[in-house]
């Protein structure tokens, strides 16, 4: 009989997936519950996010659970939520240690890696772009501004935010906490891992888009991945250095990220997910590999897999790229039709985190996921951004249809 697993956070759809694939089932509580999701799993849709997770999770069958982003920023309630049941994932006490910058700062740079600066407060900082301003518990680049000294400057001080709603802005920091890194110019990347007692394997490494125009996505917002990106070695090594040194310190279990920025031949770490990533399903997609269930096994029994990175560089290219609401949209019956062959039946759909007709997007909000596959990075995000112009315009086209459902819908789905 196949193990059931409980995922919650803000958008749970790949990881669930990732589940399903590995042959457990999934039970699921997030921000969406999305055609796409609802149609493999159980699935439930969290108004009252994050705390309503909890009375959701508490209702869930008998079974491990874990967790996505931005959960990572909310160690109180992942500390309620494992006191009913088995984590498979870092602990509390872990986040509240590896999601503060200066900690892991001072990790890297005690191993000789490379780190940028970081500063608690505005004062003295060239207000010329070229430090960042962050939230101290963000997650996706919501809230990452280029400094520049524009307005009344916010008070910037290391706190740890454990509480109050989310709802107006699920990925943001609803305590304000902020801090300043140093601006590191390239090409961003993101590499995933696996941690068990104390060591890590790299699994792979991805480009992500950020920023990205034809997305509609806000500067410095997560807008996709593409991979696997097939770095030279020194630069692998960099990672794996990396990867290594957060699972050492901090002893990191399960699957876990590090943004970073590839920059004058040398890897620069910015920031730590210690959770599910929004690129893992790229690496699966291109390489087939079973990454659930070996994020199951790290948690349960402490095992790595036997995988090196190198190994990709035999396969493909995948990418996903994350459609934003340029304006306000309604989602019409007749786009719902369109797009269900698209993700229906598929083990890879083309279209993914897919509304249910007649929900409403706030601009700027997240629509739907796109995803592809070729034989080269070029040409993949080609398929992407010819796909997202495609389901731009069949929104788009289809506003006017978008009063019918108003007057159908008194209380829509909101995005």
């Amino acid at each position: 009989m196949a193990q059931m697993g409980v995922i919650v956070g803000a958008s749970v759809r790949a990881a669930a997936q990732s589940a399903i694939r590995a042959g457990f089932v999934p039970w699921a509580a997030d921000l969406f519950a999305d055609a796409d999701l609802c149609a493999v799993a159980c699935a439930r849709r969290i108004t009252d996010y994050p705390e309503g997770l909890v009375a959701a999770a508490a209702s869930a069958p008998f079974g491990p659970w874990m967790y996505t982003g931005a959960l990572e920023n909310r160690p109180d309630l992942v500390q309620r939520l494992s006191a009913r049941r088995t984590l498979w994932g870092n602990s509390a006490e872990v986040l509240r240690k590896v999601r503060d910058p200066w900690r892991v700062r001072q990790a890297l740079v005690a191993r000789g890696i490379l780190c940028p600066q970081l500063a608690r407060s505005c004062a003295g900082l060239p207000a010329d772009g070229s430090w960042l301003r962050k939230p101290l518990a963000g997650s996706g680049g919501v809230g990452i501004v280029a400094w520049r000294g524009e307005g009344q400057r916010p008070r910037a001080r290391l706190r740890r935010p454990e509480g109050g709603s989310q709802n107006e802005n699920p990925l943001g920091d609803a305590s304000g906490a902020l801090y300043f890194q140093k601006r590191i110019c390239g090409k961003p990347c993101s590499a995933v891992f696996i941690g068990a007692k104390g060591r890590a394997v790299l699994l792979g490494i991805t480009r992500q888009l950020v920023g990205t125009r034809w997305a509609h996505a806000k500067p410095f917002r997560y807008a996709g991945s593409v991979g696997p990106w097939l770095l030279r070695k020194p630069l692998g090594v960099q990672l794996e250095r990396i990867g290594q040194a957060l699972a050492q310190e901090f002893r990191l279990v399960g699957v876990f990220g590090v943004d970073a920025v590839v920059a004058a031949g040398r890897v620069w770490p910015v920031e730590v997910n210690p959770r599910w990533t929004a690129s893992i399903e790229v690496l699966e997609r291109a390489c087939g590999l079973p990454v659930f269930a070996w994020h199951a096994a790290a948690c349960s029994k402490g095992e790595l897999p036997d995988w090196h990175y190198s190994r990709l560089r035999r396969h493909a290219q995948a990418g996903k790229a994350i459609l934003f609401a340029p304006h306000e949209l309604w989602v019409t019956e007749a786009f719902a039709r369109w797009a269900r062959p698209l993700w229906a039946g598929r083990e890879w759909p083309a279209l993914a985190d897919v509304p249910a007709a007649g929900t409403h997007i706030r601009p700027g909000r997240p629509v739907l996921t796109l995803l592809a596959q070729a034989s080269s990075q070029a040409a993949v995000l080609h398929d992407l951004a010819r796909g997202m112009a495609e389901v731009e315009g069949r929104l788009t086209a289809r506003q006017a249809c978008s009063s019918a459902v108003r007057k159908r819908r008194s209380a829509p789905r909101e995005r």
